[in-house]
């Protein structure tokens, strides 16, 4: 025997409105967070070589710079760290290439944190010294001491 179903016309399911303004409320978020994000990305040109200058006290000349997003950070080559006296005289430091790669939650921080800084290629020339000359120095970092504990593998940004 058979039995024919009654012929009822299914609706559509509808979402409930609010779920439909939760997810509107949602994807503006998302939105003005990538516009924020993108208008002060920590990772530019200008950021980087400041940083540079600020840590050797030497003026910085970058020679390709690109930002990357996954993971967020940059690659800068060619860098030339220039004499202060005699900028058309070869550099005192070359880098073939710098990789500086951060994190989500590390540019959410105050103050900034790196992942990770890949320096390859790096090069310094040490004129020598005349005896008439004062020992010329080279300072690393200008900025503050910190003591950090082994354990930690995240660095500030400058």
């Amino acid at each position: 025997m058979l039995i024919e179903g009654s012929r009822l016309t299914k609706r559509p399911v509808r979402s409930p409105k609010w779920l439909w303004i939760l997810g509107a409320v949602l994807f503006g978020v998302i939105v003005v967070a990538i516009v924020l994000l993108a208008i002060h990305w920590p990772f530019t040109e200008k950021v980087i070589t400041q940083a540079l200058e600020a840590a050797s006290g030497r003026p910085v000349q970058i020679r390709t710079f690109s930002k990357t997003y996954f993971p967020p950070g940059c690659i800068a080559e060619g860098i030339r760290f220039l004499r202060h006296k005699h900028p058309a005289d070869p550099p005192i430091i070359t880098v073939e290439k710098l990789v500086v790669q951060g994190s989500i939650a590390g540019m959410l921080t105050s103050p900034k944190r790196l992942s990770a800084v890949r320096v390859v290629g790096m090069r310094m020339v040490i004129p020598p010294r005349t005896p008439d000359e004062a020992p010329a120095m080279v300072p690393l970092n200008s900025g503050r001491a910190e003591r950090r504990s082994p354990s930690r593998r995240s660095r500030p940004m400058a």
